[in-house]
């Protein structure tokens, strides 16, 4: 499970404490949380500052759903559209200031 939270001061039950050195030194007051777990089964936490890189291919159910694209896609293929059949005004609309990187 992973999850983006603002960190504060603040105490209590479900309060998670971090050392005073990185809630100073971190470059955003948004983390990422993450819960992992070992081999026996044990949960840590890692937590990180959100970084311009993270991306929503990390997100475990990005995978799930491209497969269901696909899936669906294969299943399918009388749906699928030639691209410069649907390309107008409103998708470029969307892609405004949108660059892309060739690597």
């Amino acid at each position: 499970m992973k999850t983006t939270k603002k960190m504060f001061k603040h105490g209590g039950s479900l309060a998670v404490v971090v050392p005073s050195e990185f809630a100073q030194n971190v470059y955003s007051q948004e983390v990422t949380v993450e819960v992992v777990f070992n081999e026996h089964n044990i949960p840590s936490l890692i937590i990180k500052p959100v970084d311009e890189l993270d991306t929503i291919e990390e997100d475990p159910v990005f995978a799930l759903f491209i497969q269901a694209i696909y899936n669906h896609a294969m299943e399918n293929p009388e749906v699928l559209k030639d691209g410069s059949s649907i390309w107008n005004e409103h998708v470029e609309k969307l892609l405004e200031g949108v660059e892309i990187d060739d690597d």
